[in-house]
């Protein structure tokens, strides 16, 4: 349910000096006549410890699965990320050697919502190598396709975990939506998603991912081409048609939008095409939507 997992709260005192010498890296760099530092440990275990002067706050970040499991292509139910988030929190405590606040306390600077589903990936992936998401542009790469901001940040992925891992795997179709809460506002019906470990539960996950979907065109049957075309031509006058059909094919053919047409007419297109059901484009006939259920909420 969740895989990459960042959290972090102030603690006081950490004498950097001590810290190199338990195996931590520092750097120093100069902000006008002040120096700020950082000191990072890559553990063993998987888990990343940054420690910074000034607010002297103390981050841990890792892959949650990674943390219980040699394999980490099983998602992880709602009970085991608990578990693993504590034992991510006791590791970073018995390496700064105090005691940390509880988990619920700590602050969420990254939040990795996953899905899975046990269909074959491809066709989804090739679908929906035309899709956007709010204020993002595809990139596609072997074996998946990453939703970047214009300052380079992912904020969703939809990948084949069995071509990643290596192996076949069970439910190898994945999506990632990545969070980050101080950079973004998240909502989840109608509420404001905090930034506290304690703020997150499954329902919230799960919410974030369904709006994901429904940005994609995943929770609804992908069409065809022809079933795309008839749509948009359905919706709009011909002459709108016209233009929003000779982008998108534009966009099919180059793998991105035509390098003339302004950003924000970019934006526009995207509204009108979800405006008339089309998000993705199938090449390999009508895929059926996909559903996100609650099996990740318990180890039952």
């Amino acid at each position: 349910m969740i895989d990459t997992l960042a959290v972090g709260c102030q603690v006081p005192g950490l004498d950097f000096g001590e810290l190199h010498r338990r195996g931590w890296a520092l750097q120093t760099w100069a902000q006008g006549e002040d120096f700020t530092m950082k000191a990072t440990l890559a553990m063993a275990e998987g888990v990343r410890l940054t420690y910074f002067s000034g607010f002297a706050w103390l981050s841990a970040e890792c892959s949650l699965p990674g943390l219980l499991r040699p394999d980490n292509s099983v998602l992880l139910t709602w009970p085991e990320v608990l578990e693993s988030t504590s034992a991510m929190w006791a590791l970073a405590s018995g390496q700064v050697e105090q005691d940390l606040p509880p988990v619920p306390e700590l602050r969420v600077s990254r939040f990795d919502p996953v899905y899975a589903w046990d269909t074959e990936p491809g066709p989804y992936l090739r679908a929906i190598r035309f899709a956007c998401l709010p204020r993002t542009e595809p990139v596609v790469y072997k074996g998946g396709v990453l939703w970047k901001t214009r300052h380079g940040r992912t904020r969703a992925r939809a990948y084949d975990k069995a071509l990643e891992a290596g192996h076949p795997v069970d439910e190898p179709l994945r999506l990632e939506r990545q969070v980050r809460p101080r950079r973004e506002r998240v909502r989840v019906g109608g509420q404001l998603v905090g930034r506290r470990f304690a703020d997150l539960d499954p329902g919230v996950c799960l919410g974030i991912l369904r709006q994901a979907m429904a940005g994609l065109g995943l929770d609804r049957p992908t069409p065809t081409i022809e079933a795309a075309r008839a749509r948009v031509f359905a919706a709009y006058s011909p002459r709108q048609a016209r233009n929003l059909w000779g982008a998108l094919c534009d966009r099919a053919n180059l793998g991105e939008w035509p390098p003339e047409l302004p950003r924000t007419t970019r934006y526009d297109y995207v509204q009108m095409a979800l405006a008339c059901g089309v998000a993705g484009l199938s090449l390999e006939g009508e895929l059926p939507a996909l559903a996100v259920g609650t099996t990740c909420l318990s180890n039952t």
